[in-house]
């Protein structure tokens, strides 16, 4: 089961009753039937049951726990004392105080304890079902619930439907006056515990749906703003996550979330859960620097609602982990996990299941961190502690065994990643259905730890399958196994010198990056054209379909026939979906493009060069870094002789030193080594422009600056990589078209610029900027942006290069987005923006990339990524003389992600870029000279490589050697 998922269930439903919220006190009535109980036994047993009521409300839990448990038992020992009834059963008030112990033990994890309980209380009650109804369904809930989470499937389920069907049936022969309070909430609480079940059984669409059911029941019945219907919201956000249907769940996490702000106390645990859910379902999406805001601040809810000591609070922190596992911040997550291991250590003891899973993650990151002893150590352990325990639902085996494999491999210790890899082998194999990712990774594993074999077939086989995740997830995010995976791949790549096998998993490390900052831009781009809405829709609904068939595959518990049934319905989807693919590739490949859909070839990447052009690229995988050389002479495949975090120190040691005059420029030329190397260096004799592919932290470092010598002084003779080579970034492998050049002359000029900010007053307030509590709050977004003095200028000057007849300026209060929209863009040869641009997140509800223009009454003020990537543009290139305008969408995303690949996907075809903030005076002479160079015939890219180089040696320009001021910028197409 996927951590994420399986984290979620347990942070947000640990129990029926606690999951929802519900609280016990909802369920106190007078008995529905004379028992005949004398009276003052009968008034004493209502009086223990409206205590222990008054004790289970949220407010009183911690405080009172012993005196809760001490009444509850107390309500127990008296209805079992006070027969009932002429077969003498024990009161059925002993099965109401039998379930509220079972759920106290299920909260605690005790789920033993908790079934031998809920079970109890189910016969205790069972003789008085149909007086005591919801007592009876809130004891089966329980018992189903706790028999999910020991993975007792198709027991939970048999139980919980039952349950359901029941509650359904007695509730429909209900007059409108007998459908009180605690009706309702038994109804609910019996239909989200068949939800969880079928969950569990993989039955995804129905367990939605009985979810939806559950919800609508707490509307009904309790209304919107109650507690426990909010806590309703968030686990149907989590159903409808689980179906892919994304923004459906944004929708009712956010609906909880504002709930939970507006109406819970912060001290109730549904505050916390609320926050949870909305950070896994952000996490889920691929957006998860947002996420990480949320499950921050549920965590420290958590802290406060349940104690640092508490399970819920455990897996809080295990969510939090996973979540920074997954933005690459292994360093953090490391923290992270190892204040969860000791947490449930504490609570657990030293070998629990979950606490192994924790230890496991926190070898993962010391694995990517290329610290091998300690994340051999980690995982070994976890991994012991796992198997000793044989955990009902194993998730440390498929990821310790293939990173202990890696681990011996590279130490060279064959006879030991033999054994690990044989082990992941044989136990892959002998599931029932094994996905054909670990079906895949096993092969390859044991093919890289067995001599004499030709691993590349595994390789490729890999390939494949993960192509296939990609196809059918609901974004293009990879998991930390699948890039593990990838590295080893490339190794193979590496090893054997082939080309093809490199740039295959090249794209997939770039393309999963692309596909996080395109989400917004792919849903603007599905939603202007009809047409290809409906394809869309068609592949992300035959994408469901597979995902849902497919999850019922590695199922102990579903039968022969339910197998056959849901491999029949997963390849009929997946044909479905490739059909649409195809039909969607004809209509407008951006979508696919935005997804980071390309399988491109060595030869049509080769074709695709222009005379004296090389491609280089270099990709961090996991712990590793690869470079892959193409040009007209051969082709070249690396690992970079430093691992991928060393080379991202080096990367954050260049970008750190750049502000402060004392350029780093031996980690500059470690870096020009590692990537250029002699081998590399071989192949690229007559070349005099490469062009660049990069991904993660690597992608923000400004490879013109690179020094080509250790030891150089810095000064305008450093021997940096622009003194030999134009460089042009891409942000995929894709092969570029040879741009007809087009005379300067023939040009239309659009030049945007030095907006006015603030003069107008902001539009009303959006739902996306509700939340901006995350990061203070301003009256208007733009007001704390510093004024760009030089724009203007800059864009006056560029303008009057050419006829004002073919030249249109849009300056202070011109500079609106209406007067963009409103003219005819794709007349423009040239677009030039000069003005702020900003990465998702920099400003309050800001979130996606965006240009600053002038704000009016009806707009922000904001061109975001995804508004510009609907922009009909034909423009030659763009020119975006801003702040930031190649940085991406966080740090899962590449540099040039966000309002880069906007324009392209708008119709731009070469786009001039700053990777860090510039200075206005410079900006403008870059633009003008580049400007100036394409008129006299140069290409973009030996056109910025001459501006960038005068500007170095120009000496009427304050610090213009220093490669803060002229390195920022870059060319990309």
């Amino acid at each position: 089961m996927n951590r994420t998922l399986l984290v979620a269930a347990l942070i947000v439903s640990a129990s029926p009753a606690a999951a929802q919220s519900t609280e016990q006190s909802k369920l106190a009535r007078p008995p529905a039937i004379s028992l005949g109980t004398p009276p003052a036994r009968e008034r004493a047993l209502r009086a223990l049951e409206w205590h222990v009521a008054q004790l289970n409300r949220e407010d009183a839990v911690r405080a009172k726990a012993s005196e809760r448990a001490a009444t509850t038992q107390a309500l127990y020992d008296l209805a079992v004392a006070t027969p009932t009834g002429p077969e003498r059963r024990a009161h059925p008030l002993a099965g109401l105080a039998r379930s509220m112990q079972a759920a106290e033990a299920q909260e605690a994890g005790d789920n033993d304890a908790a079934l031998k309980l809920s079970r109890e209380a189910t016969e205790l009650l069972r003789p008085f079902r149909t007086a005591y109804a919801d007592y009876y369904l809130e004891a089966v809930s329980t018992t189903g619930f706790t028999l999910t989470q020991l993975g007792r499937n198709s027991e939970a389920a048999a139980a919980l439907g039952e349950a359901a069907d029941f509650a359904e049936t007695r509730f429909a022969t209900l007059s409108a006056a007998d459908r009180k309070l605690d009706t309702w909430m038994a109804l609910s609480n019996a239909q989200f515990a068949n939800a969880q079940a079928l969950y569990r059984l993989g039955n995804l669409e129905t367990s939605a749906e009985y979810q939806r059911r559950s919800m609508q029941s707490r509307v009904e019945g309790l209304g919107a703003n109650d507690p426990d219907t909010i806590a309703s919201y968030y686990q149907y956000a989590l159903s409808l996550m689980r179906i892919g249907r994304s923004e459906d769940a944004e929708h009712y996490a956010r609906r909880a979330l504002d709930g939970a702000i507006a109406h819970v106390d912060p001290k109730r645990s549904t505050y916390p859960r609320a926050f949870a859910a909305m950070g896994v379902v952000l996490a889920n999406t691929g957006r998860r620097a947002e996420a990480l805001d949320y499950m921050e601040r549920a965590l420290d809810a958590y802290r406060t609602t349940f104690g640092a000591d508490n399970l819920n609070t455990q897996y809080a922190i295990g969510n939090l982990g996973d979540a920074l596992l997954r933005l690459e911040r292994y360093d953090d997550a490391i923290a992270v996990f190892d204040d969860g291991i000791a947490g449930f250590a504490a609570k657990q003891g030293k070998t629990s299941a979950p606490g192994a899973e924790l230890i496991v993650s926190s070898g993962v990151a010391d694995a990517a961190q290329g610290r091998a002893a300690a994340a051999e150590e980690k995982l070994r352990r976890g991994f012991d502690i796992a198997r000793s325990l044989d955990a009902k639902e194993q998730v440390t085996g498929p990821t310790a065994l293939p990173i202990l494999v890696d681990l011996a491999v590279e130490q060279g210790d064959g006879a030991t990643a033999r054994r690990w890899a044989t082990q992941y082998h044989d136990e892959v194999t002998a599931r029932p259905n094994p996905s054909a990712f670990d079906r895949a990774d096993a092969d390859l594993r044991l093919a890289i730890a067995s001599p004499g074999s030709d691993p590349r077939p595994a390789a490729r086989a890999m390939i494949a399958a993960i192509r296939r995740n990609v196809a059918i997830a609901e974004t293009g995010d990879m998991s930390y196994m699948q890039r593990a995976a990838l590295d080893v791949v490339l190794n193979v790549a590496a090893r054997t010198g082939d080309a093809q096998i490199a740039l295959d998993a090249m794209t997939l490390l770039a393309g999963s990056k692309i596909a996080l900052a395109g989400r917004l831009v792919a849903q603007r781009l599905a939603a202007a054209d009809p047409e290809l809405g409906r394809l869309v829709r068609r592949y992300q609904d035959a994408a469901r379909t597979y995902r849902s068939a497919d999850a019922i595959l590695p199922s102990t518990t579903a039968g022969a026939s339910e197998i056959a049934e849901a491999r029949r319905r997963r390849d009929a989807a997946f044909a479905d979906l490739e059909a649409a693919r195809a039909a969607i590739r004809a209509r407008d490949p951006r979508w696919l493009d935005t997804r980071g859909y390309s399988e491109p070839d060595i030869a049509a990447v080769r074709a695709g060069l222009a005379p004296g052009e090389a491609l280089v690229a270099i990709i961090p995988a996991f712990a590793h870094a690869y470079t892959l050389v193409v040009s007209k002479h051969g082709t070249r495949v690396e690992s970079t002789t430093s691992g991928r975090a060393t080379l991202e120190r080096l990367v954050h040691s260049v970008r750190a030193s750049l502000p402060t005059g004392r350029y780093d420029t031996e980690a500059a030329s470690i870096l020009h080594d590692q990537i250029l190397t002699a081998g590399n260096r071989a192949l690229l004799k007559g070349v005099d422009t490469l062009r660049v592919v990069s991904a993660g932290q690597l992608a923000t470092l400004p490879f013109a600056a690179l020094v080509e010598r250790r030891g150089a002084r810095l000064d305008r003779h450093t021997p940096y990589l622009l003194h030999r080579y134009a460089v042009v970034i891409q942000p995929d492998f894709l092969p570029r078209p040879n741009l007809k050049r087009v005379a300067t002359a023939e040009y239309r000029v659009l030049a945007v610029g030095a907006p006015a900010i603030g003069i107008a007053p902001p539009p009303p307030v959006t739902p996306r900027a509700t939340y901006r509590f995350f990061r203070g709050s301003s009256a208007s977004p733009l007001s704390d942006l510093p004024p760009l003095p030089g724009a203007e200028a800059e864009v006056r000057q560029v303008a009057a290069r050419f006829p004002a007849k073919d030249t249109t300026v849009l300056i202070g209060r011109d500079a609106t987005e209406p007067r963009v929209r409103a003219l005819p863009l794709d007349s423009y040869a040239m677009i030039l923006f000069a003005t702020h641009g900003l990465v998702a997140g920099e400003l309050n509800g800001s979130s996606e990339p965006a240009l600053v223009l002038s704000p009016t009454n009806q707009t922000d003020g904001l061109l975001t990524a995804s508004e510009i990537a609907t922009l009909p543009l034909n423009a030659e290139w763009v020119i975006l003389s801003a702040c930031n305008t190649a940085a991406g969408d966080g740090v899962t995303a590449p540099a040039y992600s966000g309002l880069a690949q906007a324009f392209r996907y708008a119709g731009a075809r070469s786009l001039l870029l700053s990777n860090w903030p510039v200075r206005d005076d410079v900006a403008s002479v870059i633009t003008l000279a580049t400007t100036r160079a394409t008129r006299h015939g140069a290409t973009p890219a030996q056109a910025l490589r001459s501006a960038m180089r005068n500007l170095l040696h120009r000496r009427d320009l304050d610090g213009a050697d220093d490669p803060f001021v002229w390195a920022p910028f870059m060319l990309l197409n």
